[in-house]
């Protein structure tokens, strides 16, 4: 028998759900600051060119009357349609940046799209971020909704990240919140838009989109662009794995199968159904936030020692740090973890590193550690996203890190950086020497 429960937009939707128990949930639309609520974002790498395409029929006068030749722009599809992005970056380092908003192939009759810059200073060198973004016209013509996209750029001349030079990076900060009922249990929800479809039934996945992800990811599975978020496991937040389901495939929660069924292109409004398909049932990982206890684990060291951990770091606190020499952000970050440990070693601050490097990369590995002073073990398995540790831990993004108190396991940070980290491994080795 199929259960239906339906989620509505500001309740407006009616359904003829089937059971007695069955609820209507209705869903509100948050068109800015849902990242904040949703934890993560998937970033979309949009190419620049400096090639005017047909579909933008008018420029701002600013930009006609200045005559500049380095007009860049960016092509963002949402809901079958074109969002073009013009980026104008002058040759004293200044920048700004019009939107297309309501996609009509003008860019001189939108609001005006938040653009700011922040420096900051990177091995000796000031580097220029630049950040803002726009509210965007999405959805059908037959039911449109309106979402804040969050746009940023990289510093074109930031050595590190000469390989995302020609691209401008954007998220949604959008999303449908409520409750969803599965069975006899409501759950917290949230709709995502994580690949800025513009229409939340998502796409059908593409053998181009697919073979794109495996050559960067592996094999994930199918994606849509459109997630929903069940709090599972009732701590107030959504976790990537066990917790995130595509719109468009079954899932499994309690061992029963469902799917999402009647999406409407808004969100305003869908089913959930028993399924009779198969899916495999992920558990949640373990509430990882701060104040709760680290999963323990064991492991072998690159050096083939055996590591229980947190049991072997008493007296100690511990800063257990995700990493690959593939990725940038982490080689960025690396010195500062390497400052920490020489200045605070000494006084009872360990570093246990967990590799998210492909097979065969031990080399690669031990070249890191020496030219980096990287002087603390190393847990590699070569399982790339798939490491053990990684997969325990749900690691979906890295850097990753977590700083523990070797004696009771609690977690102290979470994904510490910069300055914070040092004043985070003062704080809590102070506390070590108060009686």
């Amino acid at each position: 028998m199929l259960c239906c429960a339906l989620i509505g937009a500001g309740g407006a939707c009616v359904c003829a759900a089937q059971g007695a128990d069955d609820k209507l949930n209705p869903l509100t639309l948050i068109d800015r600051g849902a990242s904040a609520k949703i934890g993560y974002y998937l970033p979309q790498r949009i190419a620049l060119t400096a090639e005017r395409p047909a579909f933008v029929t008018k420029l701002p006068a600013e930009v006609a009357e200045l005559k500049v030749a380095n007009l860049k722009f960016a092509e963002l599809s949402t809901a079958g349609k074109s969002v073009w992005m013009a980026l104008l970056e002058g040759a004293t380092g200044e920048s700004k940046l019009w939107v297309d908003a309501n996609r009509d192939g003008d860019l001189s009759n939108d609001e005006p799209a938040d653009w700011a810059e922040k420096t900051q200073s990177q091995q000796g060198q000031t580097m220029t971020m630049r950040a803002g973004g726009a509210m965007l016209a999405l959805g059908t013509a037959e039911k449109p909704f309106k979402g804040y996209v969050i746009i940023y750029r990289f510093d074109p001349n930031d050595p590190a990240r000469a390989a995302v030079k020609g691209f401008i990076f954007a998220h949604r900060d959008y999303a449908l919140e409520g409750e969803i009922s599965l069975g006899d249990k409501a759950y917290k929800a949230l709709v995502v838009d994580d690949g800025m479809v513009g229409d939340l039934r998502g796409k059908p996945d593409s053998p181009e989109a697919a073979a794109e992800r495996t050559k960067r990811l592996g094999a994930p599975p199918p994606f849509s662009g459109v997630n929903v978020l069940l709090d599972i496991n009732a701590n107030g937040s959504f976790e990537r794995k066990g917790e995130s389901f595509d719109i468009r495939m079954p899932f499994k929660v309690g061992g029963a199968v469902y799917e999402f069924s009647d999406v409407s292109p808004d969100g305003s409004s869908l089913k959930v159904i028993k399924s009779d398909k198969d899916a495999v049932e992920i558990v949640p990982p373990p509430d990882h936030a701060v104040g709760k206890r680290i999963t323990p684990f064991e492991a072998k060291t690159m050096d083939g020692k055996t590591l229980k951990f947190p049991e072997d770091y008493k007296g100690k606190v511990v800063l257990l740090d995700f990493w690959a020499t593939w990725c940038g952000p982490c080689i960025v970050e690396m010195p500062v973890v390497v400052a920490a440990h020489t200045k605070y070693h000494d006084r009872g601050f360990e570093v246990l590193g967990i590799s998210l490097d492909r097979e065969k990369a031990e080399d690669k590995i031990k070249q890191m550690e020496t030219s980096k002073g990287m002087r603390w073990p190393q847990v590699y398995d070569g399982g790339f996203w798939k490491a053990r540790i990684a997969e325990l831990y749900a690691v979906q993004s890295i850097p990753a890190t977590y700083l523990v108190d070797g004696d009771s396991g609690l977690i102290l940070g979470i994904g510490l950086r910069g300055a914070k980290l040092g004043s985070a491994i003062e704080e809590a080795l102070a506390k070590k020497r108060t009686p």
